[in-house]
């Protein structure tokens, strides 16, 4: 019995244009769409997190007062400045971590994605043949 190669069909050339990476993350459909998407709400989720946790700090203090009735031996007096006082952090806190948050740049998430395929197959999308 005699192995025999089967032709592999080709087109001729010029007939099939090589897609751009652009063309292939506009849609934003399929797997690598929504890898990307779920990568860039990661993102957006890790420095949120990293610039509004004195916010979020602060905040679970005072509710711990609150809740543990560290109020109640406070002097009377000394409540509405302390209000104030916590109010001016929380403002404080707030304006903080919005100047610390950096909005997440879809090329960030394409990096990131990438970094955690083998191979880097997105960037080898990008990349174009040297000729000549």
């Amino acid at each position: 019995m005699a192995l025999t190669r089967h032709p592999v069909p080709t087109s001729p050339p010029g007939a099939v244009r090589p897609r751009a990476p652009e063309g292939i993350f506009a849609t934003k459909k399929g797997k690598i769409g929504r890898a990307l998407r779920l990568t860039r709400w990661g993102m957006v989720w890790e420095r949120g997190a990293r610039a509004f946790w004195p916010l979020l700090a602060l905040l679970a203090f005072l509710f711990a007062v609150l809740a543990l009735g560290g109020v109640e031996s406070l002097p009377t007096i000394a409540l509405p400045w302390l209000g104030v006082a916590a109010m001016a952090a929380l403002i404080v806190a707030a304006i903080v971590g919005g100047l610390r948050y950096r909005r997440v740049r879809e090329s960030e998430a394409l990096e990131r994605l990438d970094r955690t395929l083998p191979g880097r197959p997105l960037a080898a999308l990008g990349d174009h043949a040297v000729l000549g």
